[in-house]
């Protein structure tokens, strides 16, 4: 129940995040989105919703990587890990 209320409170975020014009903004977006994706998953730690809890961290991890360093491969790669 709680990541179901977590995915359909990000998601919206994250989709106008993208729609964002302002690139300083548009990161400012996506870090929040990631920062309350990794309290989302250290609250789940231990409930049968951690696996989801961390899967959204990740992606969420994987966007902000992707906004911040779209333009370089390899520096994305690494802001993932």
């Amino acid at each position: 129940m709680r990541m179901s209320i977590a995915n359909g409170l990000m998601r919206p975020i994250t989709t106008a995040a993208r729609m964002l014009d302002n690139a300083e903004q548009r990161t400012m977006a996506f870090r929040q989105v990631w920062d309350e994706s990794r309290a989302w998953a250290k609250a789940a730690r231990g409930a049968s919703d951690y696996a989801a809890a961390i899967e959204m961290a990740v992606v969420a991890a994987f966007d902000l990587a992707v906004e911040e360093h779209g333009d370089s491969a390899s520096g994305c790669l690494e802001r993932c890990e």
